[in-house]
């Protein structure tokens, strides 16, 4: 458009040549040169600017393409991590919950058995608690029994002594053997030993240990060792005795010695020495029942861990 309008005006330079002067003419050329020269200059320079200004607008937009292609790379790549993570977790839940199901299966079984194991633990308790009773029943009953058959002797030359587990009778020397004698069963015993094996016999389910026991003094007689003998003998006579002629079962009864380790009394009067020379009656229940009750606890504890 500027060298149309450049030609234009040369066109009209030439037309009017003919009426205005040479020197008037190249004047007006010259000014008319320096004007679009300084107008193009001016153009160029802003051109030349703006240029500069969209070249540096350019470079700016495409360094933030690129750092946003950068960003969003990140992005994405940081994406496909949280995703593989994300399912990593989604399995590691699932099998979670598989163990956690098969867990609780087994702790239900495992309490199952644990709730069987205690309702057998507190039924075979009932039974022992039962067996117990029992027995401190047939106990308190047979002390009774052995008050009454004692109430007619001398009270210094016997003793009840009652526990949960056994009714002790000592019987003294005096009252079941003849003077000066190791072995030789008095009168009076043939009746009391008559009313213990009937006592027996209204119990079955007692057992009787006969314990012989003595002073601490060596014994009269030297055909004897010492008081193990004398103890041991004395107590194989009484049983023999309720045995042989009063018809004692031979499974209900034992005979043991305790020689002089076992006083009942000091020595070191002649009071406590005739207390510590006796017989004692140990009767007690026969445990086969508790026993078994107990061994099917233990049993049963043992298989419970």
């Amino acid at each position: 458009m500027f060298h149309t309008r450049l030609v234009l005006l040369t066109g009209l330079l030439v037309l009017c040549s003919a009426c205005v002067g040479k020197k008037k003419h190249l004047e007006a050329l010259q000014s008319l040169e320096t004007k679009y020269q300084t107008e193009i200059e001016e153009k160029t320079t802003r051109w030349t600017s703006d240029l500069q200004r969209a070249n540096s607008t350019i470079g700016s937009l495409e360094l933030r393409l690129a750092e946003r292609k950068g960003e969003n790379n990140a992005l994405v790549a940081m994406q496909d991590k949280l995703e593989g993570r994300i399912e990593r977790l989604k399995q590691e839940l699932e099998n979670q919950g598989v163990q956690s199901q098969s867990t609780s299966q087994i702790l239900r079984e495992e309490i199952r058995q644990k709730e069987a194991t205690i309702q057998s633990l507190r039924t075979l308790q009932r039974r022992g608690n039962e067996e117990l009773e029992k027995n401190l029943t047939l106990l308190g009953s047979l002390a009774n029994d052995v008050q009454a058959i004692l109430g007619s002797y001398p009270e210094e030359q016997y003793a009840v002594m009652t526990s949960a587990v056994r009714v002790k009778v000592a019987l003294s020397e005096k009252l079941l053997f003849r003077r000066n004698s190791t072995s030789t069963v008095s009168s009076q015993a043939d009746a009391l030993l008559s009313s213990m094996a009937l006592l027996l016999e209204r119990y079955p389910s007692m057992d009787v240990v006969v314990m012989g026991h003595t002073d601490n003094r060596p014994p009269r007689n030297k055909a004897y060792k010492d008081n193990w003998n004398v103890s041991s003998i004395r107590a194989a006579i009484i049983t023999r005795q309720l045995v042989d002629d009063y018809d004692v079962s031979p499974n209900q009864i034992l005979a043991a010695g305790k020689g002089e380790f076992a006083p009942m009394a000091s020595n070191e009067t002649s009071e406590g020495r005739a207390s510590n020379r006796r017989i004692e009656l140990r009767f007690q229940p026969r445990q086969e029942d508790l026993i078994r009750v107990v061994q099917q606890i233990l049993g049963e504890d043992s298989g419970g861990r």
